[in-house]
């Protein structure tokens, strides 16, 4: 079992807050090295050993834990403790969620100033994360073989007017662009199924 970090913008993380996304799909590598051979395998090579449950050296296993990375705030809400609390630890912190939460007015002890600034999910310590997803499911496919029903699991809200066909498609195409640009070049991407536990992965059993 591997502990993986993994990013979400803060749409996406609302959609797990939620229990309305179940799956998430995220680019293959051009190349990856077989451990066993000690060779390169490229995108349709490694799906094929994946979905044929052949590659022991996957990104992603069932029974591997992500703990999810998001927009954050970490501070101290009591000035008279910032001195004995462990921005390394988590100790003595206090972390609030934008995706979900609204911005805390934070005060700055030395200069008085307060603002609401907040922090990239990039640099969210594994302490500070509230979200475990445990993987179920992995396998491999293009981009593009995503149904309408996954693309439902993906968390997205249904692309409007109503009537228009396989509307949650469309809205997973528009997000999947928005954050790769190659919709059009149809990637080999990991499909990751996953429960969702609202703990920090280090309480996660």
């Amino acid at each position: 079992m591997k502990i993986i970090p993994m990013i979400f913008n803060q749409q996406m993380v609302q959609a797990l807050a939620e229990g309305r996304k179940t799956v998430t799909r995220r680019p293959m590598k051009l190349e990856t090295k077989d451990c066993d051979l000690g060779c390169l395998l490229k995108p349709n090579e490694v799906a094929g050993e994946v979905n044929n449950d052949n590659f022991q050296n996957a990104s992603y296993r069932v029974g591997d834990l992500i703990w999810v990375r998001e927009t954050f705030q970490a501070y101290v809400d009591d000035e008279n403790e910032y001195l004995d609390a462990d921005f390394k630890t988590g100790k003595g912190v206090t972390v609030s969620y934008p995706a979900t939460d609204k911005l805390v007015e934070i005060v700055d002890i030395e200069t008085g100033n307060s603002s609401c600034r907040k922090k990239p999910s990039i640099h969210m310590p594994r302490w500070a994360s509230r979200l475990t997803l445990r993987v179920t499911d992995v396998r491999c496919e293009r981009v593009q073989n995503i149904t309408e029903a996954q693309a439902k699991y993906e968390g997205v809200f249904p692309a409007r007017p109503s009537s228009l066909v396989m509307p949650y498609y469309i809205s997973f195409m528009d997000l999947w662009e928005d954050l790769y640009k190659n919709w059009c070049k149809n990637p080999w991407v990991w499909v990751i199924e996953f429960d969702v536990i609202k703990q920090n992965v280090d309480s996660v059993k």
